[in-house]
């Protein structure tokens, strides 16, 4: 009788192994790069999870260094385009549904008259699949000493309970201003870290200084 039994012990000792083996990696999450796009996930039927940069960015007309100039691109999507390169996070550009002027001094008016009426400039795209996020890094330019009021629509639109938001903040010399304390106000159930600042004359350098804001 004990030496039919044997194979079987074995076998249930194999059997249990297994699931002492698969119970310590269903508590155990992991980071991975899939076509170049980060990952988090949870074994035994976790759900996956992703990071997301959402900025805002504007053409045309931009204050450099103490003046103006034409370009094609903001510095804010520079920064969102080497942080993206960094972190191989999804990417998705905040649009108002009427953009501002190109003109910088019309810019700047309308940029002004929307923060002085706490205006929530209408998006021209939504975002698709938020819930699928755990990490959001959130660049947008110093408008008005905060953010630009379609990042508030942004966040209002969305929440982000439970999410870690980041904060960048691209800006001639006035730095974050008030844009972190407003971030905490339109979602206080987020966990939202210290931000980063970077001065237009910091530009060529973003890449350094984002990955040491992100080793901190």
């Amino acid at each position: 009788m004990i030496k039919i039994l044997l194979p079987y012990a074995n076998i249930m000792k194999k059997f249990i192994k297994n699931i002492i083996k698969t119970c310590f990696f269903s508590f155990k999450k992991v980071q991975y790069k899939s076509n170049n796009k980060n990952y988090k996930i949870n074994f035994f039927g976790g759900q996956s999870m992703a990071d997301l940069i959402a900025f805002y960015s504007r053409r045309g007309q931009n204050y450099f260094d103490g003046e103006i100039k034409e370009v094609k691109k903001g510095n804010t999507e520079i920064v969102a385009e080497k942080l993206q390169e960094i972190t191989g996070a999804e990417v998705f550009q905040i649009k108002q549904l009427v953009e501002y002027s190109d003109n910088y001094k019309i810019c700047a008016e309308e940029a002004e008259r929307d923060f002085n009426n706490n205006a929530r400039p209408e998006l021209d795209e939504y975002l698709q699949e938020p819930e699928k996020y755990d990490t959001i890094y959130l660049a947008y330019p110093n408008y008005c000493n905060t953010m630009p009021m379609v990042v508030f629509t942004f966040l209002e639109e969305y929440g982000f309970e439970g999410k870690t938001i980041k904060p960048i903040c691209t800006n001639g010399g006035s730095g974050l201003g008030t844009s972190v304390r407003d971030i905490k106000k339109l979602c206080p159930n987020s966990t939202v870290t210290k931000g980063l600042s970077i001065d237009s004359s910091e530009i060529e350098k973003a890449e350094d200084l984002l990955k040491e804001w992100l080793e901190k």
